[in-house]
């Protein structure tokens, strides 16, 4: 049985696997981001490091950065990195006070006041699970060939 059908199964796990895997970090960070929206708590961390990255995928290069911002309370200090445009990039300086937005119930969740979600997340968000969806069919198509028969 695995001689006649072992590679279409092995592809349709593969991606099945992969599209579930992205719709989980994908829901995960919504979630997230859903959660500081409606219950977030304005803080105020401090900038401790700035990255800048560059990206280029046969066009022209995209500069972005990486910002890695520490904030208090109480006794507990919570580092996080956030991933910055350009322009945002320009106007901050380690050493700054920056406005971040955090879950009281869980501090380590947090975001930049003066991010929010965009249009192009929600797409990826809804790209995944079309995605995941398609390949559960996929399984069902596949596993019904399978146990009534290819009709060739």
């Amino acid at each position: 049985m695995f001689a006649t059908y072992g590679w279409p199964v092995v592809i349709v796990a593969f991606f099945s696997g992969l599209s579930v895997h992205l719709l989980r970090i994908c829901l995960k960070r919504w979630i997230d981001h859903y959660r500081l929206n409606h219950h977030g708590v304005e803080g105020l961390g401090r900038i401790t490091a700035l990255e800048i990255k560059e990206t280029s995928n046969s066009g022209p290069a995209l500069l972005y950065g990486i910002v890695t911002v520490e904030m208090t309370l109480g006794d507990q200090i919570y580092e996080q990195q956030h991933d910055v445009d350009q322009n945002t990039l320009a106007q901050l300086e380690i050493g700054q006070a920056i406005p971040v937005h955090y879950l009281p119930e869980h501090p380590k969740i947090t975001r930049l006041t003066s991010q929010r979600h965009s249009e192009a997340y929600q797409l990826v968000v809804f790209a995944a699970m079309v995605i995941t969806i398609l390949s559960l069919l996929t399984w069902i198509k596949l596993f019904d060939l399978i146990f009534n028969g290819i009709p060739w």
